[in-house]
């Protein structure tokens, strides 16, 4: 069996179960994680990873100052970590996110395989406000260079492929294919909508909407008391989101980062999966929405906006209700709308699942990846 080096960086974040799914999903290639560096909670662990800060001297720092101003890493060019490498006698190297795509650039000079890079969003869509004129010009080296050096840009949505064009990437090596969800895990529950409560998800950043959908509970509890807003996650606007609740009179509970299994019991029984996206004003945008996925693989109805790529996995009236981006009232609106009306839930709670089934489902998009690694070699 011929194997292929999953590439990210930071070596694996736990919101990014999506990733871990896809390579896991493999059955034709052997998957091998490769990253730079370790994570707090990692999702990989075992023999199947080799991370280039595990054995270093150089302190972590350092380290970081020199790969993010330089854009090298002292770790990739290390013997003991190239040999570790070369031991997986890896066929190519799948990076996650452009930025990794520049750095594990050095590997693919290495080893001489093609390199396949995913677009997930930022990376395309957000522009570079880094003050430093030398590291941005270093930046957009690396971008030219990955640009010309890749073999193939997987891009998770059309909306993400038209960024990347628009960004400068070459058009005929853009291919949209969506990493899918597993349907073995996410799955209608007997206990869907058995609760009032509203379920985001993600991240506390700008992009994420939050701020949109606690004015928008405000509206909700005027016509139902009983709702209950549960924001899942953490980030750097936890407090000042804490606070806007606080100032308006909102209860919300606020549960930190979570594992994804204990995510997928809150998602159980949750009435609303609410996805309030918005363009952040350095344009960092969704490429899909991995998570508003798995929440209408679940059953759960979802609201959210049109914004980015999510029109792509939610058809407006059929698997979910969008409004426009910063629409309070439109969500205030169709968030009551769902949780008062039974058959408009019952509607959206049969319909959602069978989008994902369709065009969505893990196993036949990651049989698809396969042939598209055999495609590049």
């Amino acid at each position: 069996m011929r194997s292929v080096l999953i590439y990210r960086d930071d070596l694996l974040p736990p919101s990014e179960t999506f990733i871990r799914a896809q390579a896991m999903g493999l059955r034709r290639y052997e998957p091998v994680f490769v990253g730079l560096r370790d994570t707090d909670s990692s999702l990989v662990s075992g023999d199947a990873r080799i991370v280039a800060e595990s054995l270093s001297v150089v302190p972590r720092a350092l380290r970081r100052h020199a790969h993010g101003f330089f854009g090298a890493h002292p770790g990739l060019h290390k013997r003991w970590f190239v040999e570790q490498i070369r031991s997986a006698q890896p066929a190519l190297i799948h990076a996650h996110f452009a930025p990794d795509g520049v750095h594990a650039l050095p590997l693919v000079a290495e080893l001489n395989v093609p390199l396949v890079v995913t677009l997930h969003g930022y990376d395309v869509t957000a522009r570079d406000s880094g003050r430093n004129p030398l590291r941005k010009m270093l930046r957009q080296r690396g971008l030219e260079k990955l640009r010309s050096s890749a073999t193939l840009f997987l891009c998770v949505s059309e909306f993400i492929r038209e960024k990347a064009i628009g960004a400068g990437f070459p058009a005929d090596k853009l291919l949209v294919h969506h990493i899918g969800v597993d349907l073995s895990t996410f799955q209608p529950s007997p206990r869907a909508g058995s609760s009032m409560n509203v379920l985001f998800v993600g991240r506390l950043t700008e992009k994420k909407g939050c701020d949109s959908l606690i004015r928008a509970m405000l509206q909700v509890k005027q016509h139902v008391p009983t709702a209950q807003l549960i924001v899942a996650g953490e980030g750097r606007l936890r407090s000042s989101l804490e606070q806007l609740a606080r100032s308006l009179g909102v209860a919300v509970h606020f549960t930190g980062l979570l594992s994804h299994d204990s995510v997928r019991n809150y998602m159980e029984s949750a009435r609303v999966f609410a996805f309030p996206s918005v363009t952040a004003r350095d344009g960092d945008s969704e490429g899909l929405g991995m998570v508003m996925l798995e929440a209408q693989a679940m059953g759960i109805p979802v609201v959210a906006t049109r914004h980015g790529g999510i029109p792509e996995g939610i058809l407006d009236g059929e698997h979910g209700l969008l409004c426009d981006e910063l629409d309070v009232a439109g969500l205030a609106r169709h968030i009551t709308d769902l949780l008062t009306n039974q058959q408009l839930w019952d509607d959206h709670h049969q319909r959602g699942p069978a989008i994902v089934r369709e065009r969505f489902n893990l196993v036949p998009q990651t049989a698809l990846l396969e042939d598209i690694y055999d495609s590049v070699l």
